[in-house]
């Protein structure tokens, strides 16, 4: 990775930076996402209800929590 590359994604995170009403909605996230009415499968419901996250499911959690960020917006 370039320095350039760097520069540029350090601009679009300090673009992005949370503000503190974003902030305060992140502990309560998973049950926000499920009260939005969004097509899951069973397997992602278990995880947002709580269940353990297995090591190959984090990327399925974090593509959940990424798309409760966009919606927020």
């Amino acid at each position: 990775m370039d320095n350039r590359s760097t520069c540029e994604e350090e601009q679009v995170i300090a673009k992005k930076r949370p503000n503190l009403e974003y902030m305060k909605d992140i502990p309560n996230w998973e049950k926000e996402y499920l009260s939005m009415g969004i097509e899951l499968n069973k397997r992602q419901k278990e995880l947002l209800e709580g269940a353990k996250i297995k090591a190959h499911e984090g990327m399925i959690y974090g593509e959940m929590y990424s798309d409760w960020k966009r919606r927020k917006d």
